[in-house]
């Protein structure tokens, strides 16, 4: 997993980064010094390997002009999706937004990350060309408001670019293994399963490209799903 660091933030594998010595992990549930682990470290592998493949999903549809990322964290993907639209705004509902928009800003610039909950997007209805998410929809409890919210605030013909992770036996040990790691308990974290997200997904945006991983096939016997959704056009 190659790693390069420079006064714009960092490189991971060909993802743009932040300078991780510049952040901090912005609540229990970031995982942010996972992405610090020794290169060889499998942990560190399936982190960067769920974000490669989110970032792939880009490739398959057009430029956006306004994107939001809903659950910007720590910051590690802003300076990849700031390349990805000419808009970018980042929204999380953690209390340090202006500390990680001023260490964000020495390494790419101004970037706008503000306060905001997936349950009440404070954007236009039809606005956004784009929302991304990684690893965020598992968190909410009321899973089907937020994406209601979503689907209102895209535009027509819009994308929902969604990562996370599906129950198993096998990621259910994956992430115990992390709890011991830094602490994070996926049964107080995670009030919201793979299950319930796509049959919230179903009732308000359409399936454009779903890639779980690593069998792209089968969602059931994955670990991680990455998808794009797509609001319809009527």
């Amino acid at each position: 997993m190659a790693q390069t660091t420079s006064g714009l933030g960092s490189t991971r594998n060909g993802i743009k980064t932040c300078d991780l010595s510049q952040v901090f992990a912005t609540s229990g549930a970031d995982g942010m010094e996972l992405y610090a682990l020794p290169t060889w470290h499998p942990v560190r592998w399936i982190f960067i390997k769920r974000a490669l493949l989110l970032i792939d999903l880009f490739q398959r549809i057009p430029r956006p002009e306004s994107l939001m990322e809903m659950g910007f964290g720590c910051g590690i993907l802003v300076p990849e999706l700031v390349s990805k639209t000419d808009r970018y705004v980042g929204i999380d509902i953690h209390s340090h937004t202006g500390e990680i928009e001023e260490a964000l800003s020495q390494q790419i610039g101004l970037v706008d990350l503000r306060y905001g909950d997936a349950n009440n997007l404070e954007f236009d209805d039809n606005s956004l060309d784009c929302i991304f998410s990684m690893s965020v929809m598992e968190h909410i409890a009321e899973i089907e408001g937020a994406v209601e919210n979503v689907a209102r605030v895209l535009k027509p013909g819009g994308h929902f670019i969604v990562g996370f992770p599906i129950e198993n036996f096998v990621s259910n040990a994956f992430l115990d293994m992390i709890k011991l790691m830094i602490g994070f308990d996926r049964k107080v974290h995670h009030p919201t399963n793979h299950h319930q997200i796509l049959a919230a997904l179903g009732l308000h945006l359409e399936p454009f490209h779903e890639r779980p991983f690593p069998f792209s096939g089968s969602v059931a016997f994955s670990l991680y799903y990455t998808g794009i959704w797509r609001k319809p056009e009527n």
